[in-house]
């Protein structure tokens, strides 16, 4: 997955780097994460990339009813804290009333209250 965001201000890349029949089935078959590659993910600064994460179908935490099906977003736990970023396809949060964001980067500030959205245009490469 490419995109260009409003934070990273470039090109930025995701490679998923999974296995499976088909790009539907790896969407479709549960929540799957796996530790993120922090070599090729730019962030803001303020963002821990230890806790990043990638995968399909990726839930985030309480109070927060977040959902990217492709990308890449903050792990929920004590040892993570805000502000919480989840960049990816297919972003939905609800937060106050429901939003959505086809492609681009989410991230929640300190205050618990602050949601920044940047769409982006996305491409997703398969091979």
């Amino acid at each position: 997955m490419k995109f260009a965001s409003n934070t990273s201000r470039k090109a930025t890349s995701i490679v998923m780097n999974y296995a499976s029949p088909s790009l539907y089935s790896a969407i479709h078959s549960g929540v799957k994460t796996w530790p993120a590659g922090l070599s090729i993910i730019k962030t803001p600064p303020n963002i821990d990339r230890s806790c990043l994460v990638r995968g399909f179908n990726m839930l985030g935490p309480h109070p927060w009813v977040i959902k990217s099906r492709i990308g890449v977003k903050t792990q929920p736990g004590s040892l993570c804290t805000l502000p919480y970023l989840v960049r990816g396809v297919g972003i939905s949060w609800y937060w106050h009333g429901y939003h959505k964001i086809p492609c681009g980067e989410l991230i929640i500030g300190q205050s618990n209250v602050t949601v920044e959205t940047y769409p982006a245009s996305c491409r997703v490469y398969i091979q």
